[in-house]
């Protein structure tokens, strides 16, 4: 979970399979509260969602991560923006 100091927050990035979607949580600090769940990245456009890892790439309101999916299988970088 890095810091991301344009949020002044922690991040969490994780695939949630209720919901079919990567998504985002933020919080600042590390035991919490966490805030409610941001969807980065659905699941009905990126068919086979599986794993996600949050890239060191990202600073300031640019939020980089890998996104896997399967069948086939593929890693894809993909980039959105944070919002205050």
């Amino acid at each position: 979970m890095p810091w991301n100091a344009y949020l002044g927050k922690w991040l969490m990035l994780y695939l949630d399979e209720e919901r079919g979607a990567v998504v985002l949580w933020t919080a600042k600090s590390l035991t919490g509260s966490w805030s409610p769940a941001q969807i980065v990245a659905r699941g009905t456009d990126y068919p086979g969602l599986y794993g996600t890892y949050l890239h060191p790439w990202s600073t300031g309101s640019d939020l980089y991560f890998t996104m896997s999916q399967w069948d086939p299988y593929n890693v894809f970088l993909m980039r959105t923006k944070l919002t205050r």
